[in-house]
């Protein structure tokens, strides 16, 4: 049995994209056209690289790279902070930086206490693709940062002192 790859034709199906299944043959395609062997050889994904692989239809219908991958992988823990750029506006909403505030805290740092909070660098949030928050939303003011992430978590934080 022959295994089409209707993407590499002059132009796919007509409503091939709209089928989950075609999506993710695509995506596990793309994945070893970019010699990827871990999702976190996914956060360097681009637009780009959609579009020089025969996906740029894919994009334009609404799908973005890491909707993609979250339909493909789903077992997989996707943050928009893990990759190269975020959404236009993401960090604009509470919900987005409170939820990097609790990954930041609590899953990469390890953080039981709030104090703990005032050892995180500026280098720190860099590494782990919050630059663009501290930049934007903070001026580069981590005495900002702590505040806002402390402000964010509080009522978490709260019940951590009291247990």
């Amino acid at each position: 049995k022959v295994a089409w790859k209707e993407w590499l034709f002059a132009e796919a199906p007509q409503r091939f994209w709209q089928q989950a299944e075609n999506r993710a043959r695509y995506m596990h395609w793309l994945g070893q056209q970019l010699k990827f062997r871990t999702a976190d050889d996914w956060c360097h994904v681009t637009r780009r690289d959609f579009l020089d692989h025969h996906g740029g239809a894919l994009l334009p219908s609404g799908w973005s790279p890491l909707e993609l991958l979250r339909e493909t992988y789903p077992e997989e823990d996707w943050h928009e902070w893990h990759f190269v750029r975020v959404p236009n506006g993401f960090w604009n909403s509470p919900k987005n930086r409170r939820a990097y505030f609790r990954w930041l805290g609590e899953s990469y740092c390890g953080f039981t206490h709030p104090d703990q909070w005032l050892t995180i660098t500026r280098q720190d949030v860099r590494d782990t693709g919050g630059g663009s928050l501290l930049s934007v939303h903070y001026q580069n003011s981590m005495t900002k940062f702590h505040a806002a992430a402390l402000r964010s978590l509080g009522s978490k934080t709260r019940r951590r002192r009291v247990a």
